[in-house]
């Protein structure tokens, strides 16, 4: 494709990006589609190079609108402006048919409007060069034919880093893996872990786990393990595992209407006594079943 066509496509790409969001279809995309072809391959190369033909301080004040059967229309930001388009417009006119003798445009009129002008680029620093990079250190006993490679490689990754680092990005302290950003303190990642680790903690997870492993104790032995719990979270969690414990009784209930005990006789006797033990604080050693069988 014509280098000249790609940009003005991609100058009228930046013109619908602009009138994204307006309503339902702007009056400015209206007039962009009563171009033809032709015209809007012309609109688009004047737009790029609107700003060497009329110069930087007039460009960011009157830009081309549409083109339409060799008339430019020019939308100025005020009326000073505009008054300053008329009295350029001779020139500006000559300029146009040096460089531009195709698209033969007569007549340039100019109004008093909102602006859209195209999106600005801007000129990317290049990546720091690798072999510039000084040799790494190489620890170990390393194959000959594979020291040059390594060698390389380490080289190409310090000047990624560098170049990363000019980005404004760096490898997260706490892991050394992921790039953040400088302003960032960590990744997502160990953010996530460092809330999870927090979470391990909190009274409520330490309490949780207490009651997990010891059932039968009461708020009095679990204040001295713990003793920034409050009694209210120790109702609140004991319930809650206390109506775990239910639930998988009913369960157990279910299978044993439909199937008999078959394998699950052990878990329906330690599931009762966990309830036992959450209900009553009773010890598993004061937990009898009959005679010859205690938890």
């Amino acid at each position: 494709m014509h280098v000249g066509m790609v940009e003005a496509i991609s100058s009228l790409k930046d013109l619908c990006r602009k009138n994204q969001g307006k309503s339902p279809v702007s009056e400015q995309a209206v007039r962009t589609m009563n171009m033809n072809s032709r015209e809007l391959l012309h609109f688009g190369l004047l737009r790029i190079h609107w700003e060497s033909l009329v110069g930087q301080d007039l460009s960011c004040h009157a830009f081309p609108q549409r083109l339409m059967h060799g008339h430019l229309f020019i939308v100025c930001s005020s009326s000073p402006w505009l008054q300053t388009l008329h009295y350029l417009k001779g020139e500006i006119l000559s300029k146009i048919r040096t460089r531009f003798p195709e698209m033969k445009i007569q007549e340039i009129q100019g109004t008093v409007g909102n602006m859209v002008q195209p999106v600005v680029s801007v000129q990317e620093k290049p990546w720091p060069d690798w072999e510039k990079e000084p040799e790494q250190p190489i620890a170990g006993k390393i194959d000959p034919e594979l020291k040059p490679i390594l060698s390389r490689v380490l080289r190409k990754s310090q000047a990624r880093l560098r170049g990363l680092k000019e980005k404004g990005l760096v490898l997260c302290p706490q892991c050394q893996f992921l790039m953040i950003p400088q302003t960032s303190d960590a990744c997502s990642v160990c953010r996530s872990r460092n809330r999870e680790l927090a979470l391990l903690k909190q009274p409520q997870y330490l309490l949780r786990e207490a009651l997990k492993e010891t059932p039968w104790l009461n708020f009095d032995e679990v204040k001295k393990q713990i003793p920034e719990i409050r009694e209210e979270d120790f109702q609140q969690i004991h319930a809650e595992l206390l109506g775990e414990s239910q639930k998988r009784l009913e369960e157990f209930l279910r299978e044993l209407k439909k199937h008999g005990f078959r394998d699950s006789e052990k878990e329906w006797v330690s599931e009762i006594a966990l309830e036992l033990m959450l209900r009553e604080h009773v010890s598993p050693d004061k937990i009898h079943f009959d005679d010859d069988q205690t938890l």
